[in-house]
């Protein structure tokens, strides 16, 4: 295998070689023997055109013309970027709505792989163990989305701290009742017997914080 590939490789300069040779005659220009024919008659004198690799060969009707022009093209349209206008109208209505404090907020929060929509007063189980004591109040810094009756604050894909913020108080710490995971395989002799409680943490939320200066 290794021999028929160092064949192919050997051969496939000669092969692009003769089909630049072929367009060169079907175009109406001389027929090149060599590489260096090629480059004194597309007027390349850095670089063979069956490279196609430099963007000067814009005499050859191939792949390098094209290349000279999407990279002008990528030029222009990186000097000229339009800036993106916010929507100011709808920024300041809805920090007016967060200001009155006329609708009760909900937000969605994520704890260990999970996504609670909670809003004020709510009581939330969760099936992880929080090593703080109970009665102490904590801040849950996850937040996916915020909201109320007139407006929803997405986050990509989280909030900002200083834009919003869930505080919630530690309930209770209790666990589960046990669970029994047994595998037998008939005609083989195995046998697996486990058994595994869940911890959990029963959480109040205490308030729901939205900053009216939005960004």
């Amino acid at each position: 295998m290794a021999l028929s590939m160092r064949r192919v490789s050997r051969s496939l300069p000669t092969l692009l070689f003769r089909a630049i040779s072929n367009s060169t005659q079907h175009s109406g220009l001389p027929r090149a023997s060599s590489s260096s024919q090629c480059m004194k008659i597309l007027n390349t004198p850095n670089q063979c055109s069956w490279c196609l690799n430099s963007p000067q060969c814009t005499k050859w009707k191939g792949l390098p013309a094209a290349r000279a022009m999407s990279s002008a093209s990528t030029t222009t349209s990186d000097n000229s970027l339009l800036k993106v206008q916010q929507p100011t109208e709808t920024l300041n209505q809805v920090s007016h709505e967060i200001a009155a404090s006329s609708s009760r907020m909900f937000a969605v929060i994520y704890v260990q792989g999970h996504q609670y929509k909670v809003t004020t007063n709510d009581l939330i189980q969760i099936a992880h163990h929080i090593p703080v004591d109970v009665g102490e109040r904590i801040r849950l810094e996850k937040v996916l989305l915020v909201g109320g009756d007139n407006f929803t604050l997405l986050g990509r894909p989280l909030l900002g701290l200083d834009q919003v913020r869930v505080e919630a108080t530690v309930i209770e710490k209790t666990i589960s009742q046990k669970h029994i995971k047994y595998l037998w395989v008939k005609r083989s002799g195995f046998k697996k017997y486990k058994e595994f409680i869940t911890k959990y943490t029963v959480l109040r939320i205490n308030s729901i914080e939205v900053s009216p200066k939005l960004k």
